[in-house]
């Protein structure tokens, strides 16, 4: 027993005793030894991260279902959703699903929060927003229109609107928009560029070609603006002046688009021969066939400019001859 060791042998045991315990003590006291509650916990943890591990990291991890391979959206989460389903909490996971991109389950939230009727315009920019991301534009256009009526003339609003029908291939009504935007902020100059482009798509060259001459003169100089009004000076039928613009681009960062539009640039100012080593060019870098079924989409634009359909067929002929 204890009591029959020599008492010096017995201090030493006692003082090691004291010193384990208060060894204990200070390690329960900083949170080294967990509670009980601590331990559950702990022990939970350990088992999802082992969970984590087999379904990411096991070499055969093709075989099985990946449960974390997907979101985990709380409100289809029976008894969480019960607890969270008030509008203060809903707002709150929302935008943390928002934050993280997670934009499909942001957006279900949203709508409910909308169907509950307490909607504001952060939540319909919001919903458009989540739309947007989606490629829902009809759906996107929509939110940000009621947003638009809660708080008129929101630049950023407007914008998002312009974009998602132009996206949608409404040109004519993403115009409206973007004019409301350029009376607020007429030297902006991705919005004269974006009302260039929607009077381009909705068939108005002569227009867009204003606006992109505004952008040219408002911008640095560069392929950038120069590229648009390339295209338009050939549309409007000032070809001798497209072939510049083009030259100007090809000096600096050709693409095989560029040799393209010059070749027709040139074809269409009788410069023939010019224009046949601007497609040679081209066909070089990415195959006769593909020059050809560009010409074949821009034919309408090409009949426009009085080229004939005859000598497309001889000039891609002539393509393939060369670079066989």
């Amino acid at each position: 027993s204890v009591a029959a060791v020599p008492q010096q042998q017995r201090d030493m045991m006692l003082q090691q005793f004291d010193e384990q315990n208060a060894q204990f003590a200070e390690a329960f006291g900083n949170g080294d030894i967990p509670a009980p509650e601590k331990a559950r916990e702990n022990t939970a943890n350990k088992y999802v991260q082992n969970l984590y591990r087999f379904f990411n990291l096991f070499r055969r991890k093709s075989e099985f279902y990946n449960p974390f391979g997907t979101t985990l959206n709380l409100m289809q989460v029976p008894f969480v959703c019960e607890i969270l389903s008030d509008t203060r909490n809903l707002k709150l996971i929302a935008e943390f699903y928002f934050k993280q991109e997670y934009y499909a389950d942001a957006l279900s939230i949203f709508e409910q929060i909308t169907a509950s009727g307490n909607a504001d315009v952060s939540i319909y920019q919001k919903t458009g927003f989540c739309h947007e991301s989606l490629k829902q534009y009809a759906k996107a256009a929509e939110a940000y229109d009621k947003a638009e009526l809660s708080k008129n003339d929101d630049i950023w609003t407007l914008k998002h609107i312009a974009l998602c029908l132009k996206a949608n291939g409404e040109p004519e009504k993403a115009l409206e928009y973007y004019r409301r935007i350029e009376k607020m902020q007429p030297d902006n100059i991705a919005v004269a560029n974006n009302i260039g482009n929607c009077l381009l798509d909705a068939g108005n060259p002569e227009e867009a070609l204003q606006y992109f001459y505004k952008v040219d003169y408002m911008a640095d100089k560069g392929t950038r603006t120069l590229r648009p009004l390339a295209w338009c000076t050939f549309l409007t039928g000032r070809y001798e002046q497209s072939a510049e613009y083009y030259g100007r681009i090809i000096a600096d960062s050709p693409t095989p688009d560029d040799y393209i539009n010059r070749g027709h640039a040139l074809l269409a100012s009788k410069h023939t021969k010019e224009a046949v080593d601007d497609y040679r060019k081209a066909a070089s870098q990415i195959g006769v066939d593909k020059v050809a079924a560009t010409m074949e989409a821009d034919s309408r634009y090409l009949s426009a400019a009085e080229i004939d359909n005859s000598l497309l067929h001889m000039i891609i002929d002539k393509l393939h001859y060369d670079l066989a």
